[in-house]
């Protein structure tokens, strides 16, 4: 829960410092080996790896999630009486939640590909580079075909 806390009021930029701190003190030999079945990168680098996000992948994915919240509150409030939602909100909001599931079968995907003992950190690192670079294409195809 702390963890939460100071991500949501730094953006992540303190966990990436205690991360860092932890870090140094592995090397340091003040703190045990941490085995981290993620594979090793710029991006996994605490504080710096925030200059190696993949390109647009972060504000597409917000954006569809975003318009997805947007029409599923205005089914609620159809539910509810309050409004009526067009049947073209509605026939883009089951679009997006094909997509949506989708999009989440990739990050699945990517979840058994970190556990994978077996596979080398680059072929990890491919593989999920991949699957991330789908989900984003996912999302950014929703997107065009939803906001016509």
């Amino acid at each position: 829960m702390v963890e939460h806390l100071m991500y949501g009021y730094s953006a992540g930029m303190a966990t990436d410092l205690v991360r860092a701190g932890e870090a140094g003190a592995r090397r340091a030999g003040a703190l045990p080996e941490k085995k981290d079945p993620r594979p090793s990168g710029l991006r996994d680098i605490p504080v710096v790896g925030r200059l190696f996000v993949r390109k647009g992948t972060t504000r597409i994915l917000n954006d569809f999630y975003v318009l997805r919240r947007e029409l599923e509150e205005r089914r609620t409030a159809d539910r509810a009486g309050k409004a009526e939602m067009a049947a073209e909100d509605e026939s883009r909001l089951s679009h997006m939640n094909r997509v949506a599931n989708r999009m989440s079968e990739k990050s699945r995907q990517v979840r058994q590909v970190l556990k994978k003992e077996d596979w080398t950190d680059d072929k990890k690192r491919e593989t999920i580079r991949k699957l991330v670079q789908e989900r984003a294409d996912l999302a950014r195809g929703s997107l065009r075909r939803v906001t016509k």
